[in-house]
């Protein structure tokens, strides 16, 4: 087993844990729909959290031709899928077994938790995308740098802007850019 394999494996443990909460939520919302009230902002979040989370994941396989991890690499790496599984945690929900849902008001209460995380996120991703990307093997640095400091502004206003248009804008523009990441990552990984 490679020392790629091995950090890979790591990777896609914490991503499966991740991913295992969103989607757990997102089933337990489904299970009760009846009972929930729908915020567009808070699943366009919902869904930033999941696209990040497998972008991230296929981003990661780009490193596979590295021949030395270094342990402040790993460690950076690994701080790095800890805060993407803080954000898909604390995006979701938790869902009562009686009363309503209200997205709109878990929107409200929390927004500033879920989105700190991401903002977070992003910005280790930067210094991430910082560290890697003079050695010349991972060759999109600049543009996931680009891509990292426009995701951490976006989260940044939506945690201080209250006008639900600053919102709305944010939440699509986030949603939208980690989609695009998302895409071109897993196109990466097909190839």
């Amino acid at each position: 087993m490679t020392a790629f394999e091995l950090v890979f494996g790591l990777i896609t443990i914490i991503t499966s844990l991740a991913l295992t909460h969103l989607l757990e939520g997102f089933v337990n919302l489904f299970r009760n729909a009846q009972r929930v009230q729908f915020s567009a902002i808070h699943a366009l979040w919902a869904w930033s959290g999941f696209s990040s989370a497998i972008g991230n994941w296929a981003s990661f396989w780009q490193m596979r031709a590295l021949t030395s991890w270094p342990a402040w690499t790993v460690l950076l790496i690994v701080a790095t899928m800890i805060l993407q599984y803080t954000f898909c945690a604390f995006v979701t929900p938790e869902t009562e077994a009686k009363g309503n849902i209200d997205l709109v008001a878990f929107h409200q209460r929390e927004h500033r938790r879920y989105i700190g995380a991401a903002v977070a996120l992003f910005a280790l991703s930067l210094v991430l995308d910082l560290a890697l990307g003079g050695a010349n093997y991972y060759a999109d640095w600049l543009r996931d740098s680009a891509l990292s400091i426009a995701l951490s502004v976006l989260g940044i206003i939506a945690i201080f802007a209250s006008a639900r248009w600053v919102q709305i804008v944010s939440a699509a523009s986030t949603a939208g850019l980690l989609t695009y990441f998302m895409i071109i990552t897993c196109n990466v990984v097909a190839t």
